[in-house]
């Protein structure tokens, strides 16, 4: 009976490390390139359950009339100063462990284990940041009455839905570049696409830029946190801004491989840990209301996620449209 060995089986941090990172690297850039920017993933180390990033309010009103018949005093306008505040989600790797028999006998050899198990938690990093963006997103929109159109009751997602959601930003609609999505919202922009391509040779027009989505690039995912806790359910559709949202690997992620014995069998152990900041264009995270570490349900609460700026409409995310389901 063959029996695996320890020695056949180490954990290769400088492989496993390389293939995480390029995994993850291959994801951002897909990723990135269809959002046009919307979601941001970066890298930068952070201390404490906050980062804080300060700045001073923009200016309004502030090009008058000179009277040129006058000496009198002007009244000075005081600057003031405010912060976007992201917050840290401390996150692991489930321990995960397997008999070295086990992968004796499935015939894999350590390199071809490091390399599928850092894609595989390469992936799952990376589903982890977009869950998070789409509830801090949903969460923080909320926030703001002058960012949310309700189409739920009148039908799926269409284009008049689209242009209402984009009225909230008058005539800076220009900011919103990209529409993110769930699959089943799709049917009736399809079929209205459908519609309106039937005097164009039958050619669909629904992914064409101008028609189909408005001059804007759609990314659909079929993440649950763009669902409604509504009953039917009902799906949001986020129209964002560059940088909306900014995720930021914000610890050094930590992996070990242990070898447990004692057992009937050697086992190899895995086990992971890293943390990462979630930034909402024009708000900061409320300490006080939402605390340090939020599970999704404190990130998806609106009176945790506060404006920090003049106009949280123009200034914040972008907006976000509830419609009916398919």
């Amino acid at each position: 009976m063959a029996y695996g060995l320890a020695s056949n089986f180490v954990i290769r941090d400088e492989l496993f490390d390389s293939v995480f990172e390029e995994q993850v690297t291959q994801n951002l850039n897909v990723f990135n390139e269809a959002s046009r920017g919307s979601i941001v993933v970066q890298t930068e180390s952070m201390a404490g359950d906050y980062g804080k990033r300060r700045f001073f309010d923009r200016l309004t009103s502030t090009n008058n009339r000179r009277d040129t018949t006058s000496t009198s005093a002007q009244t000075d306008t005081a600057l003031t100063q405010d912060e976007i505040i992201s917050v840290k989600r401390s996150r692991k790797f489930k321990t995960f462990g397997q008999t070295l028999d086990a992968w004796e006998k499935a015939g894999i050899s350590s390199t071809q284990m490091n390399v599928m198990l850092a894609q595989n938690f390469a992936d799952e990093t990376m589903r982890d940041y977009l869950d998070a963006a789409y509830i801090s997103l949903v969460g923080a929109l909320g926030a703001t009455a002058g960012s949310v159109t309700d189409y739920s009751g009148t039908g799926n997602v269409d284009y008049t839905a689209m242009i209402n959601a984009l009225s909230l930003f008058g005539d800076q609609q220009d900011k919103i570049v990209c529409w993110h999505t769930h699959s089943n919202t799709l049917k009736g922009l399809q079929i209205e696409g459908l519609s309106v391509a039937s005097g164009h040779a039958g050619r669909s027009m629904i992914f064409d830029a101008v028609v189909g989505t408005l001059n804007r690039p759609m990314v659909v995912t079929d993440t649950d946190n763009l669902k409604t806790a509504a009953t039917p359910v009902d799906y949001y559709v986020l129209g964002l801004v560059e940088d909306a949202c900014v995720i930021t690997a914000s610890e050094s992620r930590r992996f070990v491989a242990d070898l447990v014995t004692g057992l009937e069998n050697l086992v190899l152990r895995y086990q992971g840990e890293y943390a990462y900041n979630i930034e909402i264009k024009g708000h900061k995270w409320d300490t006080t209301n939402g605390g340090a570490n939020p599970n999704d349900a404190a990130l998806l609460l609106t009176t945790n996620w506060d404006a920090a700026v003049a106009d949280p409409t123009k200034n914040g995310p972008g907006v976000r449209l509830e419609v009916d389901a398919t």
